[in-house]
């Protein structure tokens, strides 16, 4: 009957070691969903957050916003690019006047040096598979009457 008694607990232990287990598996993966949502929620915004420092400009502007847009795109690609954090999917390709995309500063900065004060441009942005700005295309409107 000793014998008997003694593995009865033993049995009752193992299956409340088998239940804490359990419960504490089931709380893990909870957990673990709500950190995965909460991720994704902070990498949207922070894309967001990257992509209206750009986007404010999109549409028709004046030269002089569009030379703004090319600083911050100058700074932009100095802190990115390879002589910096070296994160390519932040770094932003400029077309202007149908030429080949820029990245470089002595590029983008010949492209700003071009562009005219008082005329209009159209400024379009297109984002890359991560959803960052990955080029923005400047068209005079002047030019395309």
């Amino acid at each position: 009957m000793e014998n008997a008694t003694k593995a009865l607990m033993i049995a009752g232990a193992v299956l409340i070691a088998i239940l804490i287990i359990g419960v504490g598996m089931l709380i893990y993966n909870s957990a673990q969903g709500t950190i995965q949502g909460a991720t994704s929620k902070v990498s949207q915004q922070e894309i967001e957050l990257f992509n209206n420092g750009f986007t404010q400009y999109e549409g028709k502007q004046k030269g002089s916003e569009v030379k703004a847009l090319i600083s911050s795109v100058i700074n932009n690609n100095n802190q990115y690019g390879e002589n910096g954090d070296n994160v390519p999917e932040k770094v932003i390709q400029v077309t202007s006047g149908g030429k080949t995309s820029a990245t470089s500063s002595s590029d983008l900065t010949a492209i700003r040096a071009a562009l005219i004060a008082g005329k209009q441009y159209n400024v379009a942005f297109e984002n890359n598979e991560k959803g960052y700005v990955h080029t923005i295309t400047i068209t005079d409107l002047s030019s395309s009457k």
